[in-house]
């Protein structure tokens, strides 16, 4: 979901402020249905279907969080550094990505007990596998598109 409200955004591409605008009416529209979704779980019978949606629902209200901070960061910067180049990097590796994050996880269930460990050494785990997973994807795509990136120094 996170790719396709990324193309959302770059699609709008002429005018930002629209983009930014969509991003956040979607924002606050899957975070609020999503407060909904866990209210209604102590109320009624859980299912799969509910679970499911709920999920969903999370999924989508993440995703278009974090594309919001990314537009936000872009309208803050718009000629230093652009951030939404990592939704971009991600979409185009995305089952690169995939496969690399799944790996990466069960490597680190079999290494590292995460549950019983301090929060400050989870938060450096969790860091560690989102720098090992970008990295590579991150080296192949400014590879690929050195020429095209333009970054103002």
């Amino acid at each position: 979901m996170g790719c396709y409200i990324g193309k959302f955004y770059l699609k709008v591409g002429t005018d930002p402020a629209a983009g930014r605008k969509n991003i956040l009416y979607l924002a606050l529209i899957s975070s609020s249905l999503w407060i909904v979704f866990l209210a209604s779980v102590n109320k009624i019978l859980p299912s799969r279907p509910l679970a499911n949606a709920t999920y969903v629902v999370w999924g989508l209200a993440n995703g278009s969080l974090h594309y919001l901070i990314l537009a936000l960061f872009d309208s803050i910067f718009p000629e230093q550094f652009r951030f939404i180049i990592f939704a971009e990097m991600i979409s185009e590796y995305r089952l690169s990505t995939f496969v690399l994050a799944n790996l990466l996880s069960t490597i680190i269930r079999k290494i590292a007990d995460v549950k019983s460990q301090s929060i400050i050494y989870t938060m450096k785990v969790v860091y560690s596998y989102l720098f090992l997973a970008c990295l590579p994807v991150s080296f192949f795509f400014y590879r690929k598109h050195m020429k095209e990136l333009k970054f103002v120094k």
